[in-house]
């Protein structure tokens, strides 16, 4: 019953203004329903961009922490190669460096010098031996260890010396043999001299003939 009679207007316009209430009602709790997603698909990519900033400030720190750890290894390096240069520089080549770091590469590049080193000593060792020897009269000596490059000249170079100093040794031993056998046949020669007068002859004495009266 409407107030004031019931026109179908009136009839219509009430009957069209909970349906346009209702219609509201949805829109308004679709939006809703579309803003909350949208604010938890804007809160996921906030989650995923923190999250993807934190990794990367982690990779940063780990970098930054991993350059300062390898630049300390560096120095500590440097140092020993400094060391054991000076000891080289002084004729010293028994130094070597520790090759103890958690970095591989710097083992081996340590492990490089240090075999370097190692070389340099073992060569210059052998020769002075080989060279040495001589004074104490053995000819005997020789360089035997596994070198290459300049070390494998210098160890040929030092053995054909001591081979070439034995030959002339034992050149000098058979001429000095052969000297002493002649000089021993003509000490027991007779020594003619050129201006000595010719001996006198003593007449030989026959035994008289006896007569055979």
């Amino acid at each position: 019953m409407f107030y004031g009679g019931a026109g179908l207007d009136r009839v219509v316009l009430h009957a069209v203004i909970p349906v346009a209430e209702a219609l509201a009602l949805v829109w308004m709790t679709r939006n809703t329903e579309i803003l909350l997603q949208l604010a938890n698909l804007k809160s996921d990519e906030a989650e995923t961009e923190a999250a993807t900033a934190r990794h990367h400030a982690q990779t940063v720190r780990e970098s930054t922490e991993t350059s300062q750890t390898r630049a300390a290894l560096m120095q500590t390096l440097q140092s020993g190669f400094g060391d054991v240069v000076d000891a080289a520089v002084a004729g010293d080549f028994s130094h070597r460096i520790a090759a103890d770091f958690p970095d591989e590469d710097l083992n081996r590049l340590a492990n490089a010098i240090n075999l370097l080193l190692g070389t340099v000593e073992r060569g210059v060792a052998e020769t002075g031996m080989v060279l040495t020897a001589p004074a104490d009269t053995d000819l005997t000596r020789r360089m035997d260890g596994d070198y290459r490059g300049a070390f494998a000249k210098l160890k040929a170079d030092t053995n054909s010396v001591v081979d070439t100093l034995s030959e002339l040794v034992n050149r000098l031993k058979g001429t000095s043999g052969s000297l002493r056998t002649a000089t021993g046949k003509s000490s027991r020669a007779p020594m003619i001299c050129p201006n000595a007068p010719p001996s006198r002859r003593r007449p030989s004495r026959k035994p008289p003939r006896r007569s055979s009266n």
